[in-house]
């Protein structure tokens, strides 16, 4: 028997809601229903468990989502306000609990070196004095203040890595190689060199020497000068040579000349007399100090006449310290002024120099 297109359209429909409709009340012989009441049956039974009220209280993060996760996405009636969704704060209670806090910086003081003091005798007393280099007739003999900690430590004059003493002989053609410390002893012999000091004394500072250890080195000095008769002294050091200027000030003879002169000569110092200023004038008109000279200095010590030699005077240079730790005159200008000193014996021995002018030191009693 045919049915009609109504009666088949309408039981299409019928079977579309029967197979897709969700089933809202399961079967009572379903394992779906049995599963049902046995929970309900548990949550009659079972005890409520109390949480604590410190973990139940919601975080602070959990509320700012609330207010923008929820209120983006939630629903609102046609008629009411438009909700505007909170920013995000950049900083939460939970990401402040992770962040680690910043370490401040700690204020370091710059350590100050210590100016060291007088050293004690027995600071030094396990390092040996060093050994002169000497003969009779030197062209120079080289004066330095006292062995430093190094070169006391090796026996050898000038050892100390960042001495420049060497290397200015080589480069002022005063040696014709740079010699090692070893090789102190050779220079009287092969290039008619020596070395000796002030102060015997070991130390690994001139800040360290007592002021008295100054002035019982110079009689010492100016005997070493009238047994070897050394053309020129050259004092490696202007703090040396202001410490020997100063000892013998009160015994040196002046030239026979006038008072103006011998006060310019003896004493470095601009005269009283208008026609012999020699004050250099600053911006505010007041006299400056004139300034030193690496150079000759206007003082002689005279020398018997010996048959064993033809020097008859000992002069004074000086020329800035050689030491890696002096700022004021780095290599090449040190090298300048031992290449003036080389120049200065070579006028000496040519009569070049006219001593007549200079203050005259006696020799030590």
């Amino acid at each position: 028997m045919e049915q009609s297109p109504k009666s088949v359209e309408d039981l299409k429909v019928k079977l579309s809601s029967f197979a897709f409709s969700p089933t809202n009340n399961p079967r009572p012989g379903s394992s779906t229903a049995q599963t049902s009441q046995l929970q309900q049956h548990t949550t009659e039974t079972s005890p409520i468990l109390r949480r604590s009220p410190r973990k139940h209280t919601p975080s602070e993060r959990a509320v700012k989502l609330e207010d923008t996760d929820v209120g983006e996405f939630s629903d609102h009636d046609s008629n009411s306000t438009p909700r505007i969704p909170r920013k995000r704060s950049s900083s939460t209670a939970f990401d402040s609990d992770i962040r680690q806090p910043t370490a401040k910086k700690l204020k370091t003081k710059t350590k100050t070196k210590t100016k060291r003091g007088i050293a004690p005798p027995e600071k030094y007393a396990h390092l040996n004095p060093i050994h002169d280099c000497l003969k009779e007739g030197l062209d120079i003999l080289f004066c330095g203040i006292n062995p430093g900690q190094v070169s006391a430590k090796v026996g050898h004059h000038f050892a100390g890595p960042t001495n420049h003493f060497w290397r200015c002989l080589a480069q002022s053609n005063l040696t014709d190689r740079v010699l090692l410390p070893s090789e102190d002893f050779t220079l009287p012999d092969a290039y008619n060199l020596g070395v000796t000091n002030l102060v015997d004394k070991p130390t690994a500072e001139q800040a360290e020497i007592h002021p008295s250890d100054f002035t019982a080195g110079v009689p010492v000095l100016l005997r070493k000068i009238a047994r070897f008769h050394p053309r020129i002294v050259c004092f490696v050091g202007k703090g040396i040579w202001e410490s020997f200027r100063r000892a013998i000030i009160p015994s040196v003879i002046p030239a026979e000349i006038d008072k103006d002169e011998t006060e310019r000569d003896i004493n470095p110092r601009p005269s009283s007399s208008k026609g012999k200023q020699r004050a250099l004038k600053s911006k505010g008109g007041k006299s400056a100090t004139v300034p030193f000279e690496w150079d000759i200095q206007p003082f002689k010590f005279v020398h018997p006449v010996l048959p064993t030699t033809d020097v008859r005077e000992t002069l004074f240079f000086v020329t800035p310290s050689t030491s890696g730790r002096v700022v004021s005159h780095q290599l090449p200008q040190k090298v300048v002024l031992f290449s003036l000193l080389k120049q200065r014996v070579k006028d000496l021995k040519e009569g070049r120099i006219d001593t007549s002018m200079m203050g005259t030191i006696p020799p030590p009693t």
